[in-house]
């Protein structure tokens, strides 16, 4: 019984496991087409803008330089603060240039390209869906889905091999019960 038991716990993990993978793989791969649409849209954007004028404005510099200070980590050696934050002099010379690079016409995207190519992409403060970052976008969700289905079977298996309590039918014996009051009786005169 305890065997058969053991096997339909093992086929159900497996079967969690099948699902999990099947999970990660569809997760995987609606990333890298979200990814795919942002990069076509932002190209799209970047197009109609340059069609639009080729010199930015300055509401629109402005813009673009507060999304570059989100998105890149100072280099200066602070705790790892976004240009947004870190109001160190490198920060303030980095502001500079990345104000002159986008009033020049160069978009975020080439900036940000240029900066992570020279400093690495560790300065780069969004977490692409791409490689291993994938696995640490969905793993928790696969973590709690695995011990939410571990926790499933254990109750259930425990529901189903619990025995009922069988009740003791028999009277407590005359001498028991005479002992039992005596010292309730001993108890309740010493307080």
């Amino acid at each position: 019984m305890r065997y058969r038991n053991l096997i339909h716990i093992e086929n159900r993990i497996r079967i969690v496991i099948v699902l999990v993978c099947i999970f990660t793989l569809i997760s995987a791969s609606i990333a890298q087409d979200q990814q795919d649409d942002q990069i076509t849209s932002e190209s799209q954007e970047s197009d109609a803008n340059s069609e639009e004028s080729n010199a930015p404005e300055s509401q629109d510099v402005e813009t673009q330089l507060e999304q570059l200070k989100k998105i890149l980590y100072c280099p200066c050696g602070c705790d790892r603060m976004t240009f947004e934050i870190c109001h160190c002099m490198t920060a303030e010379q980095f502001k500079v240039k990345f104000r002159q690079a986008l009033t020049d016409g160069q978009s975020v995207e080439e900036i940000t390209a240029a900066y992570l190519e020279t400093y690495g992409p560790q300065f780069s403060a969004v977490m692409k869906p791409e490689g291993i970052n994938i696995l640490a976008f969905s793993m928790p969700v696969v973590i709690l889905f695995v011990i939410g289905g571990v926790i499933y079977i254990v109750r259930r298996q425990s529901r189903e091999n619990k025995p009922f309590p069988q009740q003791d039918n028999r009277q407590l014996s005359d001498e028991l019960q005479q002992r039992i009051e005596s010292e309730l009786e001993q108890f309740k005169n010493r307080n």
